[in-house]
């Protein structure tokens, strides 16, 4: 399968600093291109080549952001790639693929989990819900990955490859409707997103017009 992706033509194996990572998105955001999955997997993952998982077509910053086909989450602190791992299968949520980023260690590890989706998304809005919806049911990934001009670093271990793993956006209507339910805050939960979201709710429903 090929996917949808902007990456650096750079090799690194240590983690960028300064101009260096200034320079390293202007080169990503440039490359948006095709590519076969494993061949993605393999240079991202084991060869320390960076992405940005949305295409940014004339600028580098969020509001350019025009397409996106996969999803990253990082994990730093306080939970290993087995219990993400647990977690997605439980929710019906397959990872395509995952790896140590430059800073990971046998005493902490810190990970890097990706996500492709069926189809390529081009809305604007939709995408900023996708990234809303996946901070929601994974509340320990770093917060920045919300962000649609995000930047991932490369890794420098591929720790696990599924090449037949999507994930269609109806997939996510059950496990974020649980995520609201915790503490007995359903509603409040429930607002909470949605105002989030920009999404204005009219009886409980999600209505056709944002706020």
């Amino acid at each position: 399968m090929k996917v949808y992706v902007s990456i650096d033509e750079a090799s690194f194996h240590r983690k960028p600093t300064g101009n260096e990572i200034i320079k390293m998105k202007y080169r990503t955001a440039g490359n948006w291109r095709q590519m076969e999955l494993k061949e993605l997997a393999d240079i991202n993952g084991n060869k320390g080549h960076a992405i940005i998982p949305a295409h940014l077509a004339g600028g580098i910053s969020a509001k350019h952001c025009v397409a996106m086909q996969i999803v990253a989450l990082d994990f730093d602190h306080g939970c290993s790639f087995a219990d993400i791992k647990n977690r997605c299968d439980a929710m019906g949520l397959a990872i395509t693929y995952a790896y140590h980023t430059f800073s990971s260690s046998s005493e902490e590890e810190k990970f890097r989990v990706i996500f492709v989706l069926e189809e390529l998304l081009d809305d604007n809005f939709v995408i900023n819900m996708l990234l809303l919806i996946f901070q929601n049911l994974f509340p320990g990934c770093d917060h920045s990955c919300k962000n649609m001009d995000r930047m991932f670093f490369g890794g420098k271990e591929l720790i696990y490859f599924d090449g037949e793993a999507r994930i269609a956006l109806v997939q996510l209507l059950h496990p974020l409707q649980e995520s609201f339910d915790v503490g007995n805050h359903f509603r409040e939960n429930i607002n909470k997103f949605a105002k989030r979201a920009n999404v204005l709710l009219l009886n409980k429903r999600a209505a056709g017009d944002t706020i």
